[in-house]
């Protein structure tokens, strides 16, 4: 009798385990990222991103939402040539700052694996705003008297641009804990439809692209809560 009481209480464990771990009523996800991009001069540089959602279940596999992403980077380099031919040195200074928003609305279907186990497929579309100052120095001057000064030039510049974005990402989400889930997704397919950009002359044409990036630098890692 005992160890059917045991079994019972066994069996009943993991079928509510099991309901558990299925997406809730609504759910909050958080994940960063970390890709290469190229500064105005074409030096690459690290750019971070950060991004957090929250979706509600409408279905028992689909779920759809709001989304918001920040990400921030920063481009620095700096570097001397000699011409000993000509008693010179050259010295060039660049610096970058990049930052962007995109907020917008997605959707994701779950598909179950195991117990778990889910893989998805995720979709965004929304609004990116893009801003950069950049600040730039170039100068010569003779290599035996560094304080004298042949020649130099510099300034700084601010750029910006609006666009129209959408990404489709794959991923998988593992459960911990019945609330708790760790994700790991790759921003596979992109469209970028560019609104506005100061860099533009007034009247051009903006274009519009579709890409695929099988990088490890779209991947995403995060994690979800579900309530």
């Amino acid at each position: 009798m005992k160890r059917l009481i045991l079994l019972a209480c066994c069996m009943f464990a993991l079928l509510q385990a099991s309901a558990q771990i299925q997406p809730k009523s609504y759910f909050i996800t958080t994940d960063v990222g970390l890709n290469t991009q190229k500064d105005g001069r074409g030096n690459d540089f690290h750019f971070y991103q950060v991004s957090t959602s929250v979706s509600s279940m409408v279905s028992e596999k689909w779920a759809a939402g709001v989304f918001a992403e920040y990400g921030r980077g920063i481009s620095e380099v700096e570097t001397t040539n000699d011409n000993n031919s000509f008693n010179m040195s050259f010295y060039e200074y660049y610096k970058q700052k990049r930052s962007s928003w995109h907020f917008g609305s997605q959707a994701r279907f779950y598909y179950p694996v195991k117990l778990r186990l889910y893989v998805f497929g995720e979709g965004r579309v929304g609004v990116k705003y893009e801003s950069a100052d950049s600040e730039y120095l170039s100068s010569s001057f003779v290599k035996s008297d560094p304080e004298r000064t042949t020649a130099k030039s510099g300034g700084s510049e601010q750029t910006s641009a609006l666009s129209v974005q959408g990404v489709v990402s794959p991923g998988i989400a593992y459960f911990l804990t019945p609330k708790i889930g760790l994700e790991l997704k790759l921003n596979l397919l992109h469209y970028n439809h560019i609104l506005d950009d100061s860099t533009s002359p007034d009247g051009a044409e903006h274009p519009h692209d579709f890409s695929a990036d099988f990088g490890l630098s779209s991947t995403r890692i995060g994690a979800s809560f579900y309530f």
